[in-house]
């Protein structure tokens, strides 16, 4: 039985058809295979003004650096800013244009806690 290598030398273009299927399917595996979800960084704002990254305190003049060093590897950052209940405008404010000069993507989280709860429909359950 003839190998596969004479076989591809018998054919004319068979090499560079066999190339261009071997490209064209790995093209195909990657855009098919999931995408890796992004690492998202947690920034907690206090209500009495502190703050913290994945729960290591960091002062405010700090904030910029330490995010910058939490980038992924691929230069993206995207933080989560969770501000507490009670927390200054000012803090919250400051947490979110630290996470922009450090070229990051801003998400807010614990929202909730701003708002009264919804008024109950009156059906029971």
């Amino acid at each position: 039985m003839p190998d596969l290598q004479s076989m591809l030398e018998r054919v004319p273009n068979t090499r560079q058809a066999f190339g261009f299927a071997v490209v064209l399917l790995a093209l195909l595996l990657e855009a098919c295979s999931p995408s890796k979800s992004p690492e998202v960084v947690r920034l907690a704002v206090s209500s009495i003004g502190t703050y913290d990254i994945e729960g290591v305190p960091v002062q405010r003049e700090a904030l910029v650096a330490e995010l910058v060093r939490h980038r992924s590897t691929d230069g993206k950052l995207f933080v989560h800013v969770a501000p507490a209940q009670g927390a200054a405008y000012n803090d919250v404010h400051a947490a979110v244009e630290a996470v922009q000069k450090a070229g990051g993507q801003v998400g807010m989280v614990g929202n909730e806690i701003f708002y009264p709860p919804a008024p109950s429909s009156g059906v029971s359950r």
